[in-house]
């Protein structure tokens, strides 16, 4: 493995697990704001979550492969900021999750 590519993959795997985060979050919220009756809910669980589930990991990978073409002099700069922008990702999905039901 490269030097260059060594520095950047920190930065493309917390890309990674923020915007997979994110995308889940986001799509299970705007769900739990149009869901149907209660009765079919059982009967249409775990669907819904695969397709929630798959399309945040195809978001996660899309920008996992982007951040590992960032240069190596951007991919520095940005991990310094990295710790604040966890915080405010992750800090507010869980909230998110666990409010909703």
């Amino acid at each position: 493995m490269s030097p260059e590519l060594r520095a950047r993959l920190p930065l493309a795997l917390s890309a990674f697990g923020l915007v997979g985060t994110a995308s889940y979050t986001l799509q299970r919220l705007y769900d739990a704001a149009t869901e149907t009756d209660s009765g079919l809910i059982l009967a249409t669980a775990t669907i819904p979550y695969f397709w929630r589930a798959g399309s945040a990991a195809l978001h996660a990978l899309s920008v996992f492969a982007v951040m590992l073409a960032v240069p190596s002099s951007l991919s520095s700069s940005m991990q310094d900021k990295l710790p604040w922008v966890v915080w405010g990702v992750v800090i507010p999905c869980v909230v998110a999750l666990l409010v909703v039901p």
